[in-house]
């Protein structure tokens, strides 16, 4: 479906910019709408952000632990490590690893994700592309390549280097080339999609809610 976008409601960005956390939840389920990441690539979204409930305490926690731990095994790490790679498409990706514990004698480096919510195959994908970035930086040693952990309020996940594989690479070169593109690709609005869409205030194919009666009186 094509859609318009107010572009009253947006900002347009000094540098095109495409985040991880976009392209994990849409190379986890294709049915997700492409438009947003287009256009937010371009756009910032005009509203307040300054508050964030008790995620942020909670995210807090959970890597103040896991630091703890690194630190108990001899391991040096560096919080919200900024990881930004340009792709053949010309635009930049970007994203920020919680803990990032660069490699040790005999240990791989390993790219940690914290997450106060359920597990969710978006998260996996998305340590996956911090692999393939870290890999592409130069921040994983040729040869040895990063593994990855998502850390949850209670446990932990563990992912391999071989999930930052050839087959997720060409699925986000094809995603990638989507979003680099001068046009817009579809909208695909639906309740699920469009419920919490931070630009759907902007679009005009934004999913609506249909009349939900089922029958008719003649009496009123």
């Amino acid at each position: 479906m094509s859609a318009s976008i107010d572009s009253g409601l947006l900002r347009p960005r000094r540098v095109p910019t495409v985040w991880v956390t976009w392209l994990a939840k849409m190379l986890a389920d294709p049915s997700q709408c492409r438009l947003p990441a287009w256009t937010l690539t371009r756009y910032s979204v005009i509203k307040d952000d300054s508050y964030t409930g008790d995620w942020a305490v909670k995210h807090a926690a959970i890597i103040e632990k896991v630091q703890a731990r690194l630190t108990a095994k001899e391991r040096t790490s560096e919080v919200e490590k900024e990881v930004s790679i340009v792709s053949r498409t010309g635009l930049p990706i970007t994203g920020s690893i919680d803990v990032w514990a660069p490699a040790a004698p005999g240990q791989p480096a390993v790219a940690i994700d914290a997450k106060t919510g359920k597990h969710s195959p978006a998260h996996r994908i998305q340590v996956s592309i911090y692999q393939l970035m870290a890999a592409g930086m130069g921040l994983s040693p040729p040869g040895d390549p990063a593994a990855g952990m998502l850390c949850y309020p209670q446990r932990d996940v563990w992912i391999k280097p071989e999930e930052a594989s050839p087959l997720l690479a060409e699925r986000l070169a094809a995603l990638m080339e989507v979003i680099a593109s001068d046009s817009p690709p579809a909208a695909a609005p639906s309740k699920g999609n469009c419920r919490f869409c931070s630009i759907k205030d902007a679009c005009s194919a934004a999913w609506q809610p249909g009349p939900i009666a089922t029958h008719s009186t003649a009496l009123f």
